[in-house]
Formats: C-alpha cells, sequence, structure tokens
C-alpha cells in the first residue's frame, strides 16, 4: 500500500515515521458526560497512560461555576479549581478568576452589556456604544503599581469600531456597509472590511446577501507601542489583504451566488 502511495523511498520512510508515532493516540477517545438536561459537567481525556477529569460545576441556571482540571490537590478528589465565575441576578457574568488570567470584574448597564471592567492588575476599562447600542470604544487606564507603565495615568482608546453609517449615506448603501462593520482599530493595526482603490476609496465591501468579500489590514508602525486611537498611531506602508480582494474573483463570487441561490 505505502509502496504504491509513496513509490520514493525517502517519502515513504518519512510517512511510516509519522504513523508510528501516532499508534500513542490509538484508542485513546474523549469521553464527555451528560447530566439530565445534556449539559457537559465532565470530559475524560485520554494520553494513552492514563485516564484525565475536567469537571464543570453549574449552578441551577446551567451556568458554570468552576471548572476543575484532572490535578488533585490537598487530597481533593475533584481536581484543582482553575477557573471560577460568579454571576447576578438576571445570569450575566460579574467576576471571574483564572490561574493564567487573574482576576476580573464586570459592571454592565440595564441593556447587559458591559460598560465598565476591572483587572486584579489594576487596569480599568471602559466601553462606550452608540444609538444603536453596538461596541463602539474601548478605554484602558491603568491605576496601580502592578498595572502596565505604559497605561499609567493615561486613558488610552485602544479599540474603536467604526460602522457603514459613517460613510456618506450613498456610498455606504452601494458597497452594503449599512449596519455592518467598516473599520476595526485595535492594538495591531486597523483592519477595513472593504478593498480600496488606487485613489484610497473603498471598494467591495459586502455583497447583497452580506458576505464580505474583501478585508485590508494595516498593522501599527511600532508593534510593542500601546496605540490611542483618539489620536493617529503611525501605520506601515503595506497593506495585507484577504478574502476575494481581486476584482475576477469579486466578479466570480457575485455572478455564482446569484445563479446558485
Amino acid at each position: 500500500m505505502l509502496l504504491s502511495l509513496y513509490p520514493d523511498a525517502t517519502d515513504r520512510a518519512n510517512e511510516k515515521s509519522a504513523a508510528d508515532k501516532t499508534l500513542d493516540h490509538a484508542a485513546t477517545p474523549t469521553i464527555v458526560h451528560l447530566d439530565a438536561l445534556g449539559r457537559t459537567f465532565m470530559t475524560i481525556a485520554n494520553d494513552g497512560a492514563q485516564l484525565l477529569n475536567n469537571r464543570i460545576e453549574l449552578d441551577v441556571k446551567g451556568n458554570q461555576l468552576t471548572v476543575r482540571d484532572a490535578d488533585t490537590q490537598a487530597s481533593d478528589t475533584q481536581g484543582r479549581v482553575v477557573m471560577r465565575y460568579t454571576y447576578n441576578i438576571p445570569g450575566s457574568k460579574i467576576h471571574q478568576v483564572s490561574m493564567e488570567a487573574g482576576a476580573r470584574w464586570m459592571l454592565d448597564d440595564i441593556d447587559g452589556k458591559t460598560i465598565r471592567s476591572w483587572d486584579s492588575r489594576g487596569h480599568r476599562f471602559t466601553t462606550t456604544y452608540d444609538t444603536l447600542r453596538r461596541p463602539q470604544l474601548q478605554f484602558v487606564t491603568g491605576t496601580t503599581a502592578s498595572s502596565d507603565p505604559r497605561t499609567l495615568g493615561r486613558n488610552l482608546q485602544v479599540d474603536k469600531m467604526e460602522y457603514g453609517e459613517s460613510l456618506p449615506t450613498a456610498q455606504s448603501i452601494a458597497l452594503n456597509l449599512r449596519t455592518r462593520v467598516y473599520r476595526h482599530s485595535d492594538t495591531a493595526g486597523i483592519t477595513t472590511n472593504a478593498r480600496f482603490d488606487q485613489n484610497g476609496n473603498p471598494k467591495d465591501a459586502y455583497d447583497y446577501k452580506g458576505n464580505l468579500l474583501c478585508t485590508t489590514r494595516r498593522l501599527l508602525s511600532d508593534h510593542s507601542a500601546v496605540p490611542d486611537w483618539s489620536s493617529a498611531p503611525l501605520l506601515r506602508q503595506e497593506t495585507l489583504k484577504a478574502g476575494r480582494c481581486t476584482m475576477r474573483l469579486i466578479a466570480l463570487y457575485k455572478w455564482w451566488h446569484r445563479t446558485a441561490h
């Protein structure tokens, strides 16, 4: 069989070596246990040598309260607690603590959208929303000695969402951008859901069904800096593209959707 698939001796040896290395994982399925309501409360992983139990404790509403791994400490046979959550009466998460990320606290508005959050390093996050209650801006401020020194005493706008309504009405309608994300500025740079022509004008954002046609990305010039999008951070000159960013592919995609659907 291998001889017919891989006539070259070197390729055949490499494939056999790769197959031999997977033998340790043979007959090692993951087992999931469900409660009477169909909710996962225990997952058993098999590494070939032992069974590793991961448990989830739920409240009466089905919200996760704790997550435990297979590491039993201090004679706790249920496993080590690696995540713990707290909820308010409506069921929104207001506190979580984990081994990797530490503690976080969240405050929601009357609509259940997070407007303030804090972490155990003293960072304060503020999120604002537009009139349609869509995320718009996020700010971070460092308040303690444990905070990132680049954020201390500053109110940095680290995230910004711009929607199609920010463009002229005729243009946003032509690009099918109404109610959809047009530009997202984050700590890595700017992502734009459109292709640009030689004059820098946006083209081919979404088709009439709402399918994204093209995404362009420009990265920050200084990747180690924390950007403040209330000003204009420097960007690298090159533009990265993803999706159907050529005219031929866009035209083919539009034709296919109109004829196949």
